[in-house]
């Protein structure tokens, strides 16, 4: 689908409250007219401004280039002279540099814009459209769609607007943590649940803090004990200032002791204490036998 350069249909260069009036240029009284808005982002939106913010720069760069080159040309008195042949082809040249550049940059911001979605075509009677804009609140920007249909085919056109929503904005009343004391070790880890009221609220954006991050710190909810000490953990909505606290208690991490599996806990006996020992109890024994054959009566205690 390509836009065409002198489009059978136009659209209001703005709208109001979401509203506009299609410009018709077919010579078929039986026309039909379609329309639809695509949501496109803020950041393409931003994109195609600088586009164009840089290609207007360049094109008019290139248009003074040309009319110099159309007015030496002009100058030339002998129009059958190489000079002005020369001049001529430069002027040309010129001319399909800006071409292109204009099909560059038409390029490059078709690339950014959506397309219409098929089976979403709304019809007008009227050559009126009007965007809801009743289920946002701020601005937002959409492509507005055109599509008519008459004897000579099917032609395409669209616009992009900025427009602000209606719908009523629900403040919020209050926030609250899933927990409001929290003990940690050093390194331990814990996302918390903050549950905002009303659960409609139109701006649930929130915002967190640690009163001390040498202590623990906090990111997008989830707290990082770091060392050892107490932290006060803040979560703050950006409507209404609401706020919920949460006291963390980081305590040390023991060191666990470890164990080398090659080194026995056992005693270990001395060889030379063995072998005393072992003569001591031979020794005895030897002494008893001789004791009882010398006396019959040797009573053993």
């Amino acid at each position: 689908m390509e836009i065409e350069a002198n489009p059978a249909v136009t659209l209001p260069s703005f709208v109001y409250n979401g509203e506009g009036t299609f410009m018709v240029w077919s010579n078929d009284a039986n026309y039909k007219l379609y329309w639809q808005a695509v949501e496109i982002s803020s950041t393409n939106v931003s994109k195609i401004k600088k586009i164009e913010e840089d290609g207007k720069k360049e094109l008019a760069e290139i248009k003074e280039q040309m009319d110099a080159l159309y007015a030496e040309a002009q100058n030339i008195q002998d129009k059958q002279s190489e000079e002005y042949s020369s001049k001529v082809q430069e002027y040309n040249a010129k001319v399909k540099e800006n071409n292109e550049k204009v099909a560059e940059l038409n390029n490059e911001i078709k690339a950014l814009i959506p397309d219409y979605v098929e089976g979403k075509w709304i019809e007008t009677t009227d050559k009126k459209f009007a965007v809801d804009l009743s289920n946002y609140t701020g601005e937002k920007d959409f492509v507005v769609w055109v599509k008519l249909v008459d004897t000579e085919g099917t032609h395409y056109n669209e616009t992009i607007y900025t427009m602000n929503g209606t719908k009523s904005e629900i403040n919020v009343t209050e926030i609250k943590l899933d927990k409001n004391e929290l003990t940690l070790t050093e390194g331990g880890e814990y996302t918390f649940t903050a549950t905002i009221k009303p659960t409609d609220a139109t701006n649930k954006s929130i915002t967190w803090s640690s009163s001390d991050e040498k202590v623990a710190t906090v990111k997008d909810g989830e707290v990082t004990a770091i060392s050892e000490g107490t932290a006060t953990i803040t979560v703050k909505t950006n409507d209404g200032e609401y706020t919920d606290t949460c006291k963390v208690t980081v305590t040390k991490k023991v060191e666990e002791t470890k164990v080398d599996p090659t080194v026995s806990n056992k005693p270990i006996v001395q060889a030379g204490n063995s072998f005393i020992l072992v003569g001591v109890v031979i020794a005895s024994i030897i002494l008893c036998v001789v004791l009882y054959k010398k006396n019959k009566s040797f009573n053993w205690k």
